[in-house]
């Protein structure tokens, strides 16, 4: 990992990956949310913090690419379908993003974040905080946000074994019979995901080096996957920008 002397080294991306073809809500990343766009949230807010210097939408669809130019982010290509299905991992998409950066010989960043559309909630101080945590911690190659899972496998998640019964899921030699007692796990959120080009580029999914995180409070972590989430996304939205 590079090492930044001063603020002036710092080259940031921001990037936002959304595809047309969502099956929880239809036109999902282009629906109305609060009043606008829901991928308009994330542009604007990553417009709003001063130390990145670029937003990237990589998208398939032309309706999600005239939105994301209509609220000021660039989009440079519309990504090719085969890294636009259910199945696509997105890492695949910052490669092919990171790939039509040195091919098209811009100047490369140093620092990738991802923001990804559905998660509105996200403060602009999440972002600024992730930012910060990837840069000072050396040994990390990419930084995820986490929230303190509500289902513990050391103690209240269950899977059937062989035989047809439960068990938990991870056992320990001392029987766990309270949360406290149990080692903290998290949610994996899509608030933010922190990392360089170079770690993209040689790596095939994001677990391959070393992971840090940065911890979110619950109430701005919901990922808007279906009618539900999107419904009580904006009851919470609304919610904290009356405050």
């Amino acid at each position: 990992k590079m090492k930044f002397k001063k603020k002036v080294d710092l080259n940031i991306l921001a990037i936002i990956c959304a595809r047309g073809g969502s099956k929880g809500v239809k036109n999902k990343n282009i629906k109305s949310f609060c009043g606008k766009p829901l991928i308009a949230h994330s542009i604007e807010m990553a417009r709003s913090i001063k130390i990145i210097n670029k937003v990237i939408v990589s998208t398939d669809s032309k309706k999600i690419a005239l939105t994301s130019k209509k609220f000021k982010a660039e989009v440079p290509f519309i990504r090719p379908k085969k890294l636009a299905t259910d199945n696509s991992p997105e890492w695949k998409t910052w490669l092919h993003l990171i790939k039509f950066l040195k091919q098209s010989k811009e100047k490369m960043p140093n620092i990738i974040i991802s923001i990804p559309a559905t998660s509105p909630l996200r403060s602009a101080n999440d972002l600024k905080n992730a930012i910060k945590k990837f840069i000072q911690n050396k040994k990390s190659d990419v930084l995820i946000t986490v929230t303190e899972a509500h289902r513990n496998p050391y103690f209240n998640m269950v899977e059937v074994n062989k035989s047809g019964f439960l068990d938990i899921v991870i056992s320990k030699k001392n029987f766990v019979s309270n949360r406290q007692e149990a080692p903290k796990v998290f949610d994996v959120c899509t608030l933010a995901y922190v990392t360089t080009p170079e770690y993209i580029l040689k790596s095939s999914h994001m677990f391959k080096g070393n992971v840090d995180y940065y911890e979110v409070d619950k109430s701005r972590s919901i990922d808007i996957d279906d009618e539900y989430d999107f419904n009580l996304a904006e009851i919470l939205y609304k919610r904290q920008n009356d405050k």
